[in-house]
């Protein structure tokens, strides 16, 4: 997955300045439009994959589940171009802008194809968070304990260069321990006060 992301991204970054801002703009749309359906087939892959190898029970056909979220990409692509505008530009800044933008956009087709195939996959247990080498404390602490994530309204928090991914998991197969409440309600879009502040305790405690 984080192979197709990058590419999509160093695709979009060789568009930078090469025209008007609504090129820019079409050009960022049509490269998150062609690599989300080529995350979302991995994730299909792995679905299918992973399911046989547990030998779950039944048969189940996942499907792609890609959204093409425009309004965002226009508004993220707008500013990441702002930079080239500046007295002095800086294309540096633009580029990394720009990585944010598609890398979330694309990578989010592959995480909803995950999750929502879960949901929908009788054989499944859930989806299990995996990061990588060198992974902030935030993704940590998602992915503490294996946590297998149950729930229905489990959502896959991610960040820019974010570089996680997720795994569904099936019934016959060793499953990791269910993601606790704190781990639901970091995962969550909205969180109190109080929330946060819990979240932000757990995370201090956690070692460098």
């Amino acid at each position: 997955m984080l192979a197709v992301v990058g590419r999509a991204v160093a695709h979009g970054q060789a568009r930078l300045g090469t025209g008007t801002i609504d090129d820019l703009i079409a050009d960022t749309t049509g490269i998150v439009d062609v690599y989300s359906d080529g995350t979302a087939a991995l994730a299909l892959d792995q679905h299918s994959e992973l399911r046989d190898a547990a030998r779950a029970p039944g048969r189940y056909v996942p499907t792609p589940v890609v959204v093409l979220r425009a309004e965002q990409i226009r508004r993220g692509t707008i500013w990441a171009a702002q930079p080239l505008r500046w007295d002095t530009p800086d294309p540096d800044l633009a580029g990394a802008r720009l990585a944010e933008v598609i890398d979330l956009e694309v990578a989010r087709a592959f995480h909803n194809t995950v999750t929502e195939n879960v949901r929908r996959d009788p054989a499944a247990v859930g989806w299990q968070r995996i990061t990588h080498h060198g992974a902030c404390k935030f993704c940590e602490f998602l992915a503490g304990r294996g946590a297998v994530y149950r729930a229905e309204t489990a959502r896959f928090a991610a960040h820019p260069n974010c570089g996680c991914s997720a795994v569904p998991v099936f019934q016959g197969q060793q499953v990791g321990p269910p993601a606790d409440a704190l781990q639901y309600v970091a995962s969550a879009r909205r969180k109190t006060p109080a929330q946060r502040q819990r979240l932000r305790e757990a995370l201090a405690a956690m070692p460098d």
